[in-house]
């Protein structure tokens, strides 16, 4: 696998080893994760172990000093910290220095696939060999199941978190829940012959407008007016 930068705005496609200047073989990386925490920051993983932030220049935060065996999911927290997300692992590495002690999931089948922020509380996600998701939470120096309102979150997607809302649901559900914990907007959609509509990912714009991808499509949700509009194939948002 090779990896490589695509300028947009002139539509050309540079080899990392290129835009690197030989820091890196084009073999070398093997994610890149924008910064939800940093602006205009990119962390990349290398194949060999070590974490690198990209802000118009390179720096090399950590070093693993052993190669990555998983993918790799990387961010720095609300208080600065860096975690590192490999396979059922959990790295955090404070002020340059790798916390003794990693958090791992107990099943060996199952492994984080993100992280995210509701306020300042940190949530990861997992999934396991039967594609079921599970959610987690540090405290106290453990990993610790996360529920919504003391619902089993196994039975949920959670779409979207940020500083006010959440955003979670069920196949064909969408609840927002807004930071007092009460639920400010619910719809359910049943689509025509009762096929199941499986939301992928739900989203809300600076317009408070709900965006949610399917099978079937995407719908514009306006809150407002309770209106659903689908976008497929033939039929643009443009």
């Amino acid at each position: 696998v090779k990896s490589g930068i695509l300028d947009t705005a002139i539509d050309s496609l540079y080899s990392i080893s290129q835009f690197s200047k030989g820091l890196f073989n084009d073999s070398d990386i093997i994610s890149a994760c924008q910064s939800k925490t940093l602006n205009n920051v990119v962390l990349l993983a290398t194949q060999q172990g070590a974490i690198y932030t990209y802000d118009g220049s390179f720096k090399k935060v950590f070093d693993f000093k052993k190669p990555f065996l998983d993918p790799v999911i990387c961010d720095f927290s609300m208080d600065g910290n860096l975690l590192v997300l490999s396979g059922n692992e959990l790295n955090m590495i404070k002020n340059g220095r790798k916390v003794a002690k990693p958090y791992y999931l107990k099943n060996d089948d199952e492994s984080f696939i993100r992280f995210t922020y509701s306020g300042s509380q940190l949530i990861l996600e997992s999934i396991n060999s039967r594609y079921e998701k599970n959610y987690w939470l540090v405290e106290n120096d453990m990993l610790l199941p996360y529920t919504i309102n003391d619902e089993d979150v196994k039975n949920l997607y959670l779409f979207q978190a940020g500083e006010n809302y959440l955003i979670y649901g069920k196949k064909d559900h969408i609840i927002v829940q807004n930071k007092k914990g009460e639920k400010a907007l619910e719809y359910t959609i049943t689509e025509k012959w009762n096929s199941t509509v499986d939301f992928k990912e739900v989203l809300i714009d600076r317009q408070n407008i709900v965006w949610a991808t399917s099978k079937n499509g995407v719908y514009k949700i306006i809150p407002k007016k309770n209106l659903f509009k689908t976008f497929q194939s033939g039929n643009s948002i443009r």
